[in-house]
């Protein structure tokens, strides 16, 4: 950035730390003032981080609080969580009901939100699974220390019985997947229609010796049916035999061009948009290191902010990643046009 200002002919002055940066030899009394810097910065965040794990090992739990809780001050001084009416007694009553084994996830989930319960479908799963809501904590890997699970100092919402028969119908319900999909295998499931009955083909797999063998066929078991694979080579044989005439070419050409610079446009707003997006996680983190200096927030708060933008960055780089693809993949695509 020094650099940066420099080279605009705007030159950087320092109130406490004053350096003539147009002598060579100022550049190295800078590098030693900044590296001081992020060595204090590397060591606070560290033992942040070691009393953040500490606390966590003794039953603490240090973050912002679950769905349920509310972050609090026990009376001894220290960071706890209480519950939180209604909230605490909306997840009660979702974990008894789940634990009953007589309504599906999805259907509890409905019920919880005509209730006023304010969660997504997948932050409700997951809620289903955080041991806090039985009194327990989980601590992470940490300097060579391996995971494992803690009795914390809160109040359980539910009892172990109940967030164990939980897991179990969690567990019991998880979908099993085959090696083959068969979304992939029977593509013209729907599309394909009975030449006896004129209704849609289904499609379903069968096993074998060896493996699952996928076939099309009728909902009358004495109507038709198909090998899934024949039916596949089979029409990719008639596809490849037709051919459009020279008008709906050029329609179809200029169409692909449309689309073409569409595309082009929407990527150039998704990067502006990271782009900014990237750099308010960077000046949030450069604020929450000036109020950390200045003592108006705590070191565990600054942990948890810096954690945060960081995890954003992540999010936002594999989102640069893919559009890159994606811009790879339609320009391949432009040059086939």
């Amino acid at each position: 950035m020094i650099g940066k200002l420099r080279a605009w002919k705007i030159e950087p002055q320092a109130i406490d730390q004053p350096l003539d940066l147009s002598v060579p030899e100022n550049l190295m009394i800078l590098a030693m003032y900044l590296a001081v810097s992020e060595v204090e910065n590397a060591r606070r965040a560290l033992n942040v981080k070691q009393g953040m794990h500490k606390a966590l090992q003794e039953g603490r739990w240090v973050r912002r609080a679950p769905y349920g809780y509310i972050n609090a001050l026990s009376p001894e001084g220290e960071k706890c969580i209480i519950p939180k009416e209604p909230e605490c007694t909306w997840v009660r009553k979702v974990f008894e009901l789940i634990a009953q084994d007589d309504l599906s996830v999805s259907h509890v989930h409905k019920l919880s939100q005509s209730w006023g319960m304010k969660c997504s479908n997948n932050n409700f799963y997951k809620l289903l699974r955080n041991p806090v809501y039985c009194g327990k904590i989980n601590v992470p890997a940490f300097e060579r220390k391996q995971a494992y699970v803690t009795k914390g100092k809160h109040q359980a919402i539910v009892t172990k019985t109940i967030f164990n028969k939980v897991q179990k119908v969690l567990q019991k319900r998880s979908p099993k997947y085959y090696a083959d999909k068969p979304q992939e295998l029977l593509p013209l499931r729907g599309f394909i229609c009975c030449p006896v009955c004129y209704k849609k083909l289904t499609g379903s797999g069968s096993k074998g010796n060896t493996k699952r063998h996928f076939y099309c066929h009728c909902r009358s078991p004495r109507h038709y049916r198909i090998r899934a694979d024949q039916l596949n080579e089979y029409f990719i044989k008639v596809i490849g035999a037709l051919s459009p005439k020279p008008v709906y070419i050029e329609t179809l050409e200029h169409i692909a061009e449309e689309q073409f610079f569409t595309t082009q446009q929407k990527h150039t707003l998704e990067h502006e948009r990271i782009s900014k997006n990237m750099e308010d996680m960077m000046r949030r983190g450069i604020k929450a290191r000036d109020l950390l200096h200045r003592g108006e927030i705590e070191a565990e708060d600054y942990l948890l902010i810096k954690s945060d933008c960081e995890r954003r960055m992540k999010i936002l780089g594999k989102e640069v990643r893919d559009l890159s693809r994606a811009e790879v993949r339609t320009k391949k695509k432009g040059s086939v046009h």
